[in-house]
């Protein structure tokens, strides 16, 4: 694992002396060092309001930039540990995106497959299916084991914090038994791969939605090629249901939104 840096406004002892507005700009030097690694411009990390149990969300705004919103309550809290570890979980998403849509041949390829298919319209909100389908798709996976590792060396090897840290690590490990007794209760012991059949499922939905709506486009085509010549007094060019739709469509279009709600 990369050396994380040191960046002394994330240490526990100095976070409890920095304004909202200081500890957010250390949270954003960590974003700054972690698109560097991936060779990606930097998300902007910002204090957004955000549903009660959401920490973070990483988005892309209506302009194409890149943003991850932190709940404003983690940068009111005494420690920095959840802050950070948000933020880890965050630009892992941003490093997902990056990697699926750049097609890195240094990845493998089926967690590439697997995001990819995220990104494209099967990622899965806890309201879809159940939390348990959310937690364990690839891509949270991934999201929560990375920022969990990333945590743990920030604070065990970098900052060396053996004050306060043990007893939030020990809460997180405890958290991530518990949501696996649940994901066995919920999706039984093959939890993952229900998971990841329900990302294939809600990905091929759309695939095949897209599809259907191409057809239909491709058949009011034809039916416009094959009509009479308009009249002189009438525009040349026929509005088709699909032009007439554009907006809805491209609105649907963008299913890329994570969310971290624990």
């Amino acid at each position: 694992m990369t050396p994380m840096p040191y960046i002394s406004a994330l240490k526990n002892e100095e976070w409890k002396r920095l304004s909202p507005s200081e500890r957010i700009a250390g949270l954003n030097a960590l974003e700054v060092h972690l698109a560097a690694q991936d060779g990606r411009d930097p998300c902007q990390v910002s204090i957004e309001p955000l549903n009660p149990f959401e920490n973070g969300v990483h988005y892309f705004d209506s302009d194409d930039a890149e943003h991850i919103a932190i709940n404003p309550r983690l940068l009111q809290s005494e420690q920095p540990y959840q802050a950070v570890e948000t933020l880890f979980h965050e630009d892992r998403h941003a490093h997902q995106y990056h990697h699926a849509q750049n097609a890195d041949n240094t990845i493998d390829e089926s967690p590439l497959r697997d995001w990819g298919m995220s990104i494209n319209g099967g990622y899965i909100e806890p309201a879809d299916l159940s939390y348990s389908s959310y937690r364990w798709q690839p891509v949270e996976k991934d999201a929560y084991q990375k920022a969990r590792a990333n945590t743990d060396a920030l604070y065990e090897e970098t900052f060396q914090d053996a004050e306060a840290y043990p007893a939030y690590k020990a809460e997180k490990e405890q958290e991530i038994q518990d949501q696996v007794n649940y994901a066995q209760n919920e999706l039984g012991e093959n939890y993952e791969e229900e998971a990841r059949q329900a990302v294939q499922a809600k990905y091929q939905a759309k695939m095949d939605m897209n599809q259907d709506r191409g057809s239909i486009t491709g058949q009011d085509a034809e039916a416009t090629k094959t009509s009479s010549e308009p009249e002189p007094s009438q525009p040349n060019k026929i509005a088709t249901p699909s032009e007439s739709s554009g907006t809805e469509a491209a609105e649907e279009d963008n299913p890329y939104d994570y969310g971290y709600g624990l």
